[in-house]
């Protein structure tokens, strides 16, 4: 399998004149939608949580929905009343903003929030962090409304949340929602598959700490920080310990 070549990025401004440049090719092969994401190492595949040690192992599948399951019945004292999730879809997507290990992988469609995805990592100071670009065929994705569930999907496909949590709407965000293969006992990673590899692009960023600290400091001045990502008082208390400790460090 060939890999997908690495666009070196050697400044921010460059990395938004990358994207303009490309996403220009794009727009004028194809209408596609662009999504990007954010990696803190660039070296890693696009596997969703459960494509990814240590949750490869036997009986994965019934413990995938077992873990759904009861993140449902026990979820339900924590949820608003009035609060109105629809489907399978929109219960794994809220599952997996709160940190359940799922067949979904995170994508935005603002490179700027998926750059500070990738630097955002507290313990990386140096090293290479990657933003990925896709550029996602409409056929390809999902009508929830009127298909199946997450679980029995004959392929990778792409599919857009309901508005059921804040950080999904702060987040511009999406997922593809992975294909378990059984021949391999494993999920699928996005740039593994042949149909869709020839729509991902790959930029990657050489970083050190003031590097890292200079993109964050950009991103803020821009907008994109921990508290518009995060609306909550998480997000804000992280925001915060940024802004008047580490900023510039």
């Amino acid at each position: 399998m060939n890999s997908i070549q690495d666009i070196p990025i050697n400044s921010f401004d460059h990395f938004v004149q990358q994207i303009g440049t490309d996403g220009e090719n794009i727009r004028n092969q194809e209408n596609r939608l662009w999504l990007f994401r954010g990696q803190s190492d660039a070296s890693w595949h696009l596997y969703p949580t459960l494509g990814r040690s240590p949750y490869l192992e036997p009986e994965l599948l019934a413990k995938e929905k077992s873990s759904l399951s009861e993140f449902k019945q026990k979820a339900l004292s924590h949820i608003p009343i009035g609060f109105d999730i629809k489907s399978e879809w929109d219960w794994l997507a809220l599952a997996q903003h709160h940190g359940l290990p799922t067949r979904l992988l995170d994508w935005t469609e603002n490179p700027l929030v998926a750059l500070w995805f990738a630097l955002s990592d507290k313990d990386v100071e140096a090293g290479k962090v990657a933003v990925w670009l896709f550029a996602a065929g409409k056929k390809d994705i999902v009508d929830t409304t009127t298909t199946g569930t997450p679980f029995d999907q004959g392929s990778t496909k792409i599919f857009r949340p309901n508005h059921i949590a804040r950080r999904i709407t702060s987040q511009s965000g999406w997922f593809t929602v992975h294909k378990y293969d059984k021949t391999k006992d494993r999920f699928l990673s996005l740039d593994s598959i042949r149909t869709y590899k020839k729509h991902i692009k790959k930029y990657v960023f050489t970083i050190d700490s003031n590097k890292r600290n200079g993109y964050l400091r950009r991103l803020d001045q821009m907008g994109i920080n921990g508290y518009s990502i995060f609306p909550d008082l998480d997000g804000l208390s992280s925001f915060l310990d940024w802004k008047n400790y580490k900023k510039n460090g």
